[in-house]
């Protein structure tokens, strides 16, 4: 696919799909933090803050949108919210840099007829569990756009008394309908079986057919495409604070500039350096792509 237009026929260049959600977030011995949350709700800050025109379909309970949806709606991003009964809220609770996870509430999941009239050049499906976007609501999006972005992160996750487990129950056909896949390399072994995360990525990407990315926390990322696999290196944007939502930061910030015409690893490059920002602070990347261009001139990118 190109990138050569991003206006899709309902005006928005990027809709990002999944639960925004309420979070408690406990790191080490800090206080903890309330907050919103959800890949959709990190997502779309991204592609806002970059400059795309954003929509975002999510569900949850109506006394909770005021208050989570309100950072988005302060970006301009356009907000699809169907009613459920309940918001999704999660805990992350960071030991020494390792994350346990709690789901103590579940939204409905999102399902095809909640697109309505939706469309976009490009759609970003970010799951938080594997019930959230079932395979008919992904065959949906995918009617829907150009572009289509998977992260697989919560594809890979089960509940079981409100604890988050991993889980190797993943349906493949899914990552067929994708032009983009995503998996951490922790992720990338559990799906594919590889322990070397440069074999991982280039299944994932024949699996996609397309481009499939690994990320590798503070080494960087691997971007392939076909049998060729990109080295993306660190980008140091300084200490880190919060990685909550570094992953669908990254997504986002690849698909963002390969809808503008970035080859695989500039977009990459990229994507590293938005994660890296929004590692800085605690909620969502705040910074636009001035502040990314210069964190990378400053360290010999472009």
């Amino acid at each position: 696919m190109t990138g050569s237009h991003i206006h899709g026929p309902g005006g928005a260049d990027v809709l990002v799909v999944g639960h925004v959600t309420r979070d408690r977030i406990v790191i080490d011995d800090a206080p903890a933090r309330e907050q919103p949350g959800g890949s959709a709700f990190y997502a779309a800050c991204v592609h806002a803050r970059l400059g795309l025109a954003t929509a975002l379909l999510t569900r949850m309970s109506g006394r909770d949108r005021a208050d989570l949806l309100r950072p988005l709606a302060e970006l301009g991003v356009r907000l699809a919210v169907r009613s459920a009964q309940a918001t999704t809220a999660f805990e992350n609770i960071y030991r020494h840099g390792v994350r346990s996870q709690k789901a103590t509430r579940l939204a409905p999941p999102i399902q095809p007829v909640d697109f309505q009239a939706l469309n976009a050049t490009a759609i970003q499906l970010g799951p938080l569990t594997a019930g959230d976007i079932p395979p008919a609501t992904v065959a949906a999006a995918r009617a829907r756009c150009r572009w289509l972005a998977l992260d697989l992160q919560g594809l890979l996750r089960r509940v079981a008394s409100g604890r988050i487990r991993p889980s190797r129950a993943l349906d493949a056909s899914l990552l067929r309908q994708a032009d983009i896949v995503k998996a951490d390399r922790h992720e990338a072994r559990l799906v594919t079986g590889l322990a070397d995360p440069r074999a991982a990525a280039r299944r994932v990407a024949l699996w996609c057919q397309g481009e499939g990315i690994v990320t590798l926390g503070r080494d960087g990322a691997l971007v392939a495409v076909g049998e060729r696999v990109y080295d993306i290196p660190r980008v140091d944007a300084g200490p880190t604070v919060d990685t909550t939502g570094c992953g669908d930061s990254f997504v986002a910030a690849y698909l963002a500039r390969r809808l503008r015409g970035d080859p695989p690893p500039a977009a990459g490059r990229f994507a590293t350096a938005v994660a890296s920002l929004k590692a800085t602070r605690h909620g969502p990347f705040d910074a636009d792509e001035a502040s990314v261009r210069e964190l990378l001139r400053d360290q010999g990118g472009k």
